[in-house]
């Protein structure tokens, strides 16, 4: 990526001085225009994760979830913000793995999913729209685990 050690080290230093960090989740939203949570795959967790953010962040902040098995309607139906809330399902390892599923709400606003397709993209993913909202079945998760099953059917042979 970097031609040299230097350019190397500049860059690193660089990027960490824009870094702000806080233990606090309200400070942490306070000038955010998108928020990706990734904590515990717990309704309960999760919705007072929400709450917490939505009293804090800008109106304008679009919220996401990592989620692969809980229902990204659900989680956003604590918060006062549905039209701006959609799922970012990334794969992991998450800096070598270029997919990102994009999950649509019946309530996620045209103008929020582009800016979540568009956001994936900056990133340098390949983003793919799953525009059911279905727990624990995202696109890529209905390919995958039948072929799982299989595996594990062939080894028990």
């Amino acid at each position: 990526m970097y031609a040299n050690y230097r350019e190397s080290e500049k860059f690193i230093k660089e990027t960490l001085q824009k870094l702000k960090t806080t233990t606090s989740p309200s400070d942490s939203v306070k000038e955010a225009d998108i928020v990706i949570e990734a904590i515990v795959e717990n309704m309960k967790v999760k919705h007072e994760l929400f709450k917490t953010l939505d009293k804090a962040a800008p109106k304008s902040t679009i919220f996401s979830s990592n989620t692969s098995s809980l229902s990204i309607t659900e989680i956003a139906s604590v918060t006062q913000r549905k039209d701006r809330f959609g799922g970012l399902h990334f794969f992991n390892p998450v800096p070598v793995m270029k997919l990102l599923e994009v999950i649509r709400t019946e309530e996620t606003s045209d103008d929020t999913y582009n800016k979540l397709m568009t956001f994936g993209k900056e990133l340098g993913k390949t983003t793919i729209t799953c525009k059911m909202d279905t727990p624990g079945l995202l696109f890529v998760n209905r390919l995958l685990v039948p072929y799982m099953g299989e595996a594990v059917r062939m080894l028990e042979r």
